[in-house]
């Protein structure tokens, strides 16, 4: 038995696999049929990645937020307003057509993009910099034409956000 809390949750799938998250703690899912003592032994072999991994989730920064109401109802129309500006902004610049804008609030991702160029972000992003704001906004909208993260894909976002670097390192620091 090893000294490491973790929840075990067992599903239909393949393969076994951690998460690692500030919300939820340390996850391992299991398919439905492996032993115990295999899984705890999979567990022991990633100790060190799962503590360091605990380590950097427990630094991240919490998102100030300014007044009482803290909740997604009520920064959503706010947030649409402002993200959308920005996403029409670079979308003009870039010459990419957005079919959508939505507002979300993910527990992991700050934005996304799907295949029919919808871009959805998250409400949180209007509480950080504006360098990381549209960071995350140039990112999604680079998915329209790079659905992947290749160097294509990096030169891209390169391309219309020079300083994507220092707001990506930014926004690392802090989980939506």
């Amino acid at each position: 038995m090893i000294d490491l809390a973790y929840t075990l949750v067992r599903r239909r799938r393949s393969r076994l696999s951690i998460v690692v998250d500030g919300n939820r703690g340390v996850r391992v899912m299991a398919p439905l049929g492996v032993n115990e003592k295999v899984i705890e032994a999979f567990v022991a072999s990633h100790k060190e990645w799962i503590e360091k991994a605990l380590s950097k989730v427990e630094k991240k920064k919490e998102i100030p937020i300014p007044g009482a109401q803290k909740s997604f109802h009520a920064h959503n129309a706010r947030a649409k307003k402002i993200l959308t500006q920005r996403v029409q902004f670079f979308a003009k610049q870039m010459g990419v057509n957005v079919s959508k804008v939505t507002i979300k609030r993910t527990k992991r991702q700050w934005g996304s993009c799907s295949s029919s160029g919808t871009i959805s972000l998250h409400y949180k992003l209007i509480f950080l910099s504006p360098q990381i704001m549209d960071y995350v906004v140039v990112h999604e909208l680079c998915h329209i034409t790079h659905p992947n993260h290749s160097s294509a894909f990096w030169r891209a976002v390169e391309a219309v956000f020079p300083t994507y670097r220092q707001a990506k390192a930014e926004l690392l620091e802090y989980s939506p």
